[in-house]
């Protein structure tokens, strides 16, 4: 066992000299590997991708289908570092989605920003310049009178083909049956 070449190597000045040239040419060749590896790595953050961002404030309840007739999205490209996860670079994604929160300017639409449309039609038919809608028959019977005041907020729910979803949140009464808001010219019944 003592007839081994390393420990021989390792007895001579000349000896000593190439293991360590060999060593450092071994440590050369790990960090040139290395640095090549980091290369590809940043150079992948930085590749631009495509994505999908707000023009400006999409409301709550806003259908894919509103979002691409009224040019409220721009497709963009941004480094892939940058990349929102589950961010939609596809518009047709939104199709039969609804926003499931307010999306702000210049933020790149997700899809946890958006869920499945339950009454996507009837939010459909009711996008646009609305500012109010009129509910006949809110009486005792169903629950509204007397506690529904003028400047209480509620949410609006319609039904559709059978499907009963969410159509507007924090609807601001102008009117109870009894009594209207200050300075608001709706009508007052006893209904």
């Amino acid at each position: 066992m003592e007839n081994l070449a390393p420990s021989r190597l390792l007895k001579t000045r000349q000896g000593t000299i190439a293991v360590g040239i060999a060593a450092a040419v071994l440590a050369a060749i790990l960090l040139l590997v290395y640095l090549s590896h980091y290369r590809n790595s940043v150079k992948g953050s930085t590749e631009a991708v495509t994505v999908l961002v707000a023009k400006r404030t999409i409301p709550k309840g806003t259908t894919g289908t509103t979002l691409a007739t009224n040019g409220l999205y721009i497709v963009t490209t941004i480094p892939k570092g940058q990349l929102k996860l589950g961010a939609i670079s596809d518009p047709a994604v939104l199709r039969g989605t609804v926003a499931a929160a307010d999306i702000l300017p210049r933020q790149q639409l997700t899809s946890a920003d958006f869920t499945t449309a339950s009454v996507g039609a009837l939010a459909a038919q009711l996008s646009g310049g609305w500012r109010a809608i009129a509910l006949p028959a809110l009486d005792a019977a169903r629950g509204l009178t007397p506690d529904v005041q003028p400047g209480d907020t509620l949410d609006v729910y319609a039904q559709l083909n059978g499907a009963l979803g969410l159509v507007m949140s924090n609807v601001l009464v102008l009117a109870s049956p009894t009594q209207a808001t200050a300075g608001s010219k709706a009508p007052v019944s006893g209904n």
